[in-house]
């Protein structure tokens, strides 16, 4: 404001004819100008200082913090170190080991223990005697009509049911093609199979 103020008189003296107090009050601009400039560099350099005040107080608090860090992990380090720690898993795994044992034992079956194999055939054998009686024994064929009567049947019905049973064979095997695999053969196999 006071620079503008210089300037409006030093142009009014000039158009005066007064280059002296036209002069004298440029200089006074000028010299206002300078004492800014000398003030806004100031004002600069005092904020650049302050930032590197700040700058340098954190980088202080920081380095102060992994001061404090770099104790508190060596603390720690002392108290575990990776031998404990290893020692430490160790023992776990001899604790898991310990209860899967303890599981396994208890898993254990009380009394005899069968294998599922021997069993298994056993049942396929009595199932193949039984079979085999069945396949034996002569087709039963009722004497008269008076027990599908009895059992209050038609003649009809009975005639149905009768049609349904398998034929009574007659005991003549039919010749063996050389090659051709009869079903004694495949039964055969397939008892190897399940052996």
């Amino acid at each position: 404001m006071q620079m503008a103020k210089e300037h409006q008189m030093a142009t009014a003296y000039l158009k005066q004819g007064n280059k002296t107090r036209a002069l004298q009050h440029l200089k006074q601009k000028k010299q206002r100008e300078g004492l800014r400039d000398q003030v806004n560099n100031l004002n600069i350099k005092l904020i650049e200082q302050q930032m590197q005040l700040e700058g340098m107080a954190n980088t202080a608090s920081n380095i102060t913090a992994m001061k404090l860090a770099a104790n508190a992990q060596k603390v720690t380090m002392t108290a575990v170190n990776p031998d404990k720690v290893m020692d430490l898993f160790q023992d776990i795994q001899e604790h898991q080991d310990q209860m899967e044992e303890i599981n396994q034992a208890i898993a254990q079956p009380i009394g005899p223990v069968y294998d599922e194999d021997e069993l298994l055939e056993e049942l396929q054998m009595d199932n193949e005697v039984k079979l085999e009686s069945q396949v034996l024994q002569p087709a039963r064929i009722p004497a008269t009509a008076a027990p599908a009567a009895a059992a209050g049947m038609t003649q009809q019905e009975e005639e149905e049911l009768l049609a349904q049973l398998p034929t009574v064979p007659t005991g003549v095997q039919p010749p063996k093609v050389p090659g051709q695999k009869t079903e004694d053969d495949e039964l055969a196999e397939l008892m190897k199979e399940l052996a």
